[in-house]
């Protein structure tokens, strides 16, 4: 009878049924090994993980727009230091020639931030000019899937992170305080 239950624990774990709360921690504790019991705990963390959602930029380049990249970063990084709960990161289209250069002339040492190299994204928007910024609530943590992001708004053209919000705004006031956050001197 055990092995039924523990069987039907870890098949409910593996489709999903546990972010309902069907099975008590405390059941699972007393069917599992300590072993199981904590691949269980880890598993729920990361299912967890793939159902919360936060505020996510992609700002959509090339290696030639480093600039750009730079701004991007240090906006993002602004915010955050504000306690804004947002991520940032810099789509490029394929691989640019130098890309320790590339990297060198986007980051400062103290301002983190995420670049991907994904094409699939520049196709799933038709995006044809850079620089591009898409506004999506994505899963937290570092590896998502881009299709389990709710993407909201693109904008293209050379505008700036504030400049994007301004515009997101006009169509959605909850936006505009990032606009105001950023263009608020030190």
């Amino acid at each position: 009878m055990k092995f039924l239950y523990v069987t039907l624990l870890l098949l409910g774990l593996h489709q999903g049924l546990l972010a309902q709360d069907i099975v008590d921690p405390k059941v699972a504790k007393s069917l599992l090994t300590p072993r199981q019991f904590e691949v269980y705990q880890e598993s729920l963390e990361l299912l967890k993980q793939s159902q919360e959602k936060s505020l996510t930029i992609f700002y959509l380049t090339t290696s030639e727009l480093d600039l750009g990249a730079k701004r991007f970063n240090a906006s993002i990084y602004k915010l955050k230091q504000k306690g804004e709960r947002i991520e940032g990161k810099i789509i490029l289209r394929g691989f640019p020639k130098d890309i320790l250069g590339f990297l060198q002339a986007i980051y400062d040492k103290n301002t983190p931030g995420a670049i991907k190299i994904h094409p699939p994204i520049f196709r799933a928007f038709n995006v044809k000019r850079v620089p591009a910024y898409v506004l999506a609530y994505c899963p937290v943590g570092r590896n998502f899937a881009f299709s389990d992001c709710d993407n909201k708004f693109l904008a293209s053209g050379d505008v700036t992170l504030s400049d994007f919000f301004s515009r997101v705004g006009d169509f959605d006031k909850s936006y505009k305080k990032y606009y105001f956050e950023l263009i608020e001197p030190k």
